[in-house]
């Protein structure tokens, strides 16, 4: 399994070298991208990342941090199809917490050239508990749990979740922002999970991996990102401490990194 980061960093006013969250993962030459940052199109695609192939787009929740990009990786995509030769995938499914913000972006793209029209079929889908899909061609998997960084609505609606990756018998936890850690950590506890990837942003990093022992949670990969303050100024401190108190392997995921799992 191939992870690429394109953004790293909680909701933030600009900091060089750091960019609001998004990242893919790699099935078989075809990207499933993980929340939609600023630049993550651009940042991706000049990273080396065959954009035109994405399958799947996952938000977990419509903050700006993580739809921010959103327009423009579609926007990019569509180019790339219609004038670079770079053929696009024939559908592109977006899971997304709250379809009123997927009418915003819809219509900002069809207020460009052309109409936005496509050669390729654009389905929006709004995230529930639950499987999300299982795409048998490429090997990929994802759950949905909802989590309590958002209120859940008068309607019962949940707008942020956290998301279960199942690829190549393995299991990564992805949960972009979060309430608290007791939100997933009958899940967590109930799976096996070989990469927890969590924020930092609402969270210190020491915080995070005490909470993690408290309630009995031990990946065999804990990797921190949509990074706050304390990690960004010191990731290697962050990162001893977070094995001193878990004593399980860490990694601060930064921009650009690539990461073979």
């Amino acid at each position: 399994m191939t992870i690429h980061i394109y953004g790293s960093c909680a909701g933030t006013e600009p900091i060089k070298g750091w960019r609001h969250l998004s990242f893919s993962i790699d099935r078989l030459g075809k990207q499933y991208f993980f929340d939609a940052g600023e630049s993550c199109g651009y940042t991706a695609y000049t990273n080396g990342i065959n954009i035109a192939q994405t399958r799947r787009i996952i938000i977990s929740h419509t903050h700006m941090d993580h739809v921010g990009g959103l327009a423009n990786l579609l926007w990019y995509i569509r180019k790339l199809d219609t004038q670079c030769g770079l053929k696009a995938c024939p559908q592109i499914d977006i899971h997304i917490p709250n379809l009123e913000t997927w009418e915003g972006i819809k219509m900002i793209l069809k207020n460009t050239e052309g109409n936005f029209k496509c050669d390729f079929k654009i389905f929006a889908h709004e995230v529930s508990d639950g499987e999300l899909f299982y795409d048998t061609e490429d090997d990929m998997k994802v759950t949905a749990y909802h989590n309590t960084h958002l209120p859940q609505e008068e309607s019962g609606k949940w707008r942020s979740f956290s998301y279960l990756i199942e690829s190549e018998g393995k299991k990564v936890f992805f949960t972009g922002d979060y309430g608290r850690i007791s939100d997933f950590s009958n899940i967590l506890n109930c799976n096996n999970i070989d990469l927890l990837m969590i924020e930092t942003g609402h969270h210190t990093a020491e915080n995070t991996a005490s909470a993690l022992k408290e309630a009995g949670i031990f990946p065999k990969f804990l990797g921190f990102i949509h990074n706050g303050p304390d990690v960004r100024r010191s990731p290697d401190e962050t990162v001893k401490k977070a094995e001193d108190i878990l004593g399980v392997k860490t990694a601060v995921f930064t921009d650009g990194m690539t990461f073979e799992f």
